[in-house]
């Protein structure tokens, strides 16, 4: 079983530029409270304001994270919460990136970091606000389904190589 905590760094190139982003990555946060309690609280302070109280309520969020199956990765920019990491069944739960440091790469960097490390068989499921869905199709996840009460798309897709990532 992977460390409960550790130090990442994920890689970022777009046009000739480099970005480099240092994740903290958190399993079973609930069991590391004290030692990472601010980067938790932020993350559930900014998906909360995200996403909303059906997607990321606090109580939902904090539950959610005491579950040493489920992976919170936070970095300055971005924050994304993987349930059932690395199992059968895994879910990209909710991924966020800061408004300006958006366009850059930094959210496909993510996305294909979480897709290697940990997509079974390299597939998988996500369900996302539908105004994010030309963002997961250009790494190749399609659409499943809409659910219509709240303008959310259900997708799934594969890891993909850099070259298959349409821009």
């Amino acid at each position: 079983m992977p460390a409960p905590v550790a130090e990442i760094t994920v890689q970022c190139q777009k046009y000739s530029s480099l970005y480099m982003d240092a994740y903290t990555t958190i399993r079973g946060a609930g069991e590391h409270a004290a030692e990472h309690q601010q980067q938790v609280d932020r993350a559930v302070d900014v998906l909360f304001k995200q996403f909303g109280e059906s997607h990321a309520g606090e109580v939902q969020l904090r539950w959610l994270l005491a579950n040493p199956r489920h992976v919170l990765l936070v970095s300055d920019t971005a924050i994304a919460l993987v349930l059932a990491a690395g199992k059968e069944g895994q879910k990209l739960h909710l991924m966020w990136v800061e408004e300006a440091a958006r366009g850059n790469g930094r959210g496909s960097a993510l996305l294909r970091y979480i897709l290697s490390t940990y997509a079974t068989d390299h597939v998988m499921n996500l369900q996302c606000p539908a105004n994010l869905e030309n963002f997961y199709t250009r790494h190749g996840f399609q659409r499943l389904a809409t659910a219509s009460e709240d303008a959310y798309v259900q997708m799934i897709g594969s890891a993909e190589s850099e070259a298959d990532v349409q821009r």
